[in-house]
């Protein structure tokens, strides 16, 4: 039950050593800290409070928090590309004609907040709350970290990784890739044995 009151203050902590998307945040979030960071003297500082009343970790909304904050949401490349997650969020927006979505990367412990065309409504309804696969216009962060998606197509994934295929199954799918050389020798190599 605590997880999310720590995640948030370690988040704060985390802006103020990078410029990144912490983990179990949003891209949203981040511009919630920033708003917060840049409201003058108002907010110095944050700590949460468990249910016994014992106040944990405080973190500092400073100036490093609020420039590193603005950084993680700022988009540097934009590119064609996939993402997969857990699709967690579905909304319209109001007077816009556009689908508010949210997938949840469970490996990264990140969200990525997107818009899609109301043509893909249904299925978006249909894959609530279970794993997709979306493409469409990816826009990145100066860390690599997807930001936000602009969804064209939509793909339900397996729950599990039935669906993977095996290591074996993908061992010599590209012979010309080790110039001729054999996976072992190609490892041996790379090890220094």
């Amino acid at each position: 039950m605590l997880r999310p009151i720590d995640a948030f203050v370690e988040g704060i902590n985390s802006l103020g050593e990078r410029a990144e998307i912490p983990k179990l945040y949003s891209p949203e979030t981040v511009e919630r800290i920033k708003r917060i960071a840049t409201s003058g003297n108002e907010f110095s500082q944050i700590s949460m409070a468990s249910y016994n009343g014992k106040i944990n970790t405080t973190a500092v909304l400073s100036s490093t928090v609020r420039e590193n904050a603005a950084d993680a949401v700022k988009g540097k490349d934009t590119a064609h590309g996939s993402l997969s997650g857990v699709l967690d969020t579905v909304g319209a927006t109001p007077r816009r004609n556009i689908l508010r979505v949210r997938l949840f990367d469970r490996q990264t412990q990140r969200a990525v907040s997107g818009n899609a065309a109301p043509a893909l409504s249904e299925a978006l309804r249909e894959h609530w709350n279970h794993r997709v696969l979306v493409g469409g216009l990816v826009t990145r962060n100066a860390q690599g970290q997807a930001i936000r998606i602009e969804i064209t197509e939509i793909e339900r994934l397996p729950e599990d990784d039935s669906g993977m295929p095996s290591p074996h199954e993908l061992l010599g799918i590209a012979p010309d890739w080790l110039d001729g050389i054999t996976v072992d020798d190609y490892m041996r190599g790379i090890r220094g044995a």
